[in-house]
């Protein structure tokens, strides 16, 4: 090993930070959305705050044997409208996500993950809307694999940032995550 490059070993026993990635379906009607004030749905015009984070941090959560200084929970959920529509919604889960260190590094670390999600959304949304009116496709199979690019490209998202801490490549992730949104 080169002096000064840690081991993969040193890496994970010193990890600070964590994301649980959560997918979740849920068929319900459209309208019940506006109902939920604990969990919500990726906009353009909103980016987290720290005020987002309201869940409480849970010890017996060990990712890479530590406890990470920030959790987010983010999923996809699929709606069906009034007009039985497939709608696909990124959503970040308030009561479940925590912070025990705020800095704008990690916020904007978190913020990534919300991102990462609402394109796995619109992947998925896109998909919907060309298989709508075929009522023999399988539903859970197309989520299922949507799930697995998701959560995979979550964990190369990690990785490559180092949760984060990695400056440089933070900085070209959200910016990637950002054109890709239209939100520059």
């Amino acid at each position: 090993m080169e002096k000064g490059i840690p081991n993969s070993c040193w890496i994970l026993n010193r990890v600070i930070f964590g994301v649980l990635f959560v997918l979740v379906v849920q068929l319900n009607a459209y309208d019940s959305i506006a109902q939920e004030c604990s969990q919500l749905v990726w906009s353009k015009e909103y980016q987290l705050q720290w005020e987002d984070f309201m869940g409480v941090p849970d010890s017996t959560i060990l990712l890479y044997e530590t406890l990470p200084d920030a959790l987010s929970v983010v999923f996809i959920e699929v709606v069906i409208d009034s007009l039985n529509n497939y709608k696909a919604l990124a959503k970040f889960d308030q009561c479940k996500s925590w912070v025990s260190i705020r800095t704008d590094m990690i916020l904007n670390h978190e913020r990534g993950h919300f991102n990462i999600t609402e394109l796995f959304a619109r992947n998925l949304q896109s998909v919907l809307d060309k298989n709508q009116d075929d009522y023999e496709y399988n539903i859970d199979s197309l989520y299922h694999e949507i799930y697995l690019m998701c959560e995979e490209s979550h964990r190369l998202y990690d990785s490559k940032t180092l949760f984060g801490t990695r400056d440089v490549r933070q900085k070209v992730w959200s910016d990637s995550l950002l054109f890709k949104l239209g939100c520059n």
